[in-house]
């Protein structure tokens, strides 16, 4: 029905075209639960998707082959520990700290800062497992991070109820270096520092001159 010059639409066409928009709809909706479609936007640059990566642990214990002589220092033993794609880890450890540093398959070590975020560490330990999260390759993986536990005790003790850490540490050719810390008393702190470590590979290093 047409008053003046603007349409008036009849109740009927009203219902129709109610019915019509209804059903395209429930059409949509109907094809996306069958064929299972999701919409995601891409993910951030530098990130690898989850899928693609795994953890592999291995160990930092005084059972490591030696890595230099303790004599003139103050650790109770230096080892290399067998890490992982050509990765090594010297695990230095002494009554009053321990000490980590990365060899890299070109034999370069990095050492690495780990209580860096405790103002004042007493007896700064590290824990015996790291774990690395690598892409896996039909015959080879391809380490793209690495994540360790360090600690301190509270100042002036050994009784390790001190601040507890992820150490997020990005593996690639160009560089190799700390990125985050995540606080392990946090909620899901392995899972973030999962995902931190698997977004590192672009992000800059905390430190450009370890200690």
């Amino acid at each position: 029905m047409v008053v003046g010059s603007v349409y008036i639409a009849k109740p009927e066409e009203e219902k129709r075209r109610t019915r019509v928009n209804t059903m395209r709809k429930m059409f949509l909706i109907y094809f996306l639960l069958i064929c299972g479609c999701t919409f995601s936007p891409p993910p951030d640059k530098g990130t690898v998707r989850s899928e693609n990566v795994k953890s592999i642990e291995s160990t930092l214990e005084s059972s490591c082959p030696e890595y230099k002589p303790i004599k003139g220092t103050t650790f109770d033993f230096i080892v290399k520990c067998k890490g992982i794609g050509g990765y090594n880890l010297i695990y230095s450890h002494g009554l009053l700290f321990d000490k980590l540093s990365l060899l890299t398959s070109k034999g370069e070590e990095v050492s690495l800062d780990l209580w860096a975020k405790i103002d004042d560490p007493s007896h700064p330990e590290v824990s015996s497992v790291a774990e690395w999260r690598v892409i896996k390759k039909p015959e080879e993986v391809d380490p793209i991070a690495l994540i360790v536990s360090a600690s301190a005790s509270s100042p002036g003790t050994h009784d390790g109820q001190g601040p507890f850490y992820y150490v997020v540490i990005k593996l690639t050719k160009s560089a190799s270096c700390i990125t985050d810390f995540v606080d392990r008393n946090s909620y899901n702190s392995s899972k973030l520092a999962r995902e931190l470590a698997d977004s590192s590979q672009n992000k800059p290093c905390l430190f450009q001159n370890p200690k």
